[in-house]
């Protein structure tokens, strides 16, 4: 749980074998896929690869580290 100004929120986390992040998702937190879709592009062109990363599937997010989603974003975004 994780408690802010708008109340207590359930989110899972996923740690690998030495306690660091792979994936967090927010419990009970389902948006339109066009609204996530764009949520998506707005953290990756910020710069904000875990925000980025916290709105795909689990298992994506548990394949694909930051660095490697930040490697490939500027590929694209340079390319």
């Amino acid at each position: 749980m994780v408690t802010s100004s708008s109340g207590d929120e359930g989110m899972l986390l996923v740690l690998n074998e030495d306690g660091k992040l792979l994936a967090r998702k927010w419990a009970d937190q389902i948006k339109p896929i066009e609204t996530t879709a764009l949520d998506f592009t707005r953290d990756l062109a910020a710069g904000r690869w875990v925000a980025a990363r916290s709105k795909m599937s689990l298992q994506l997010q548990e394949e694909l580290a930051p660095g490697d989603l930040e490697r490939k974003w500027t590929k694209i975004s340079l390319g």
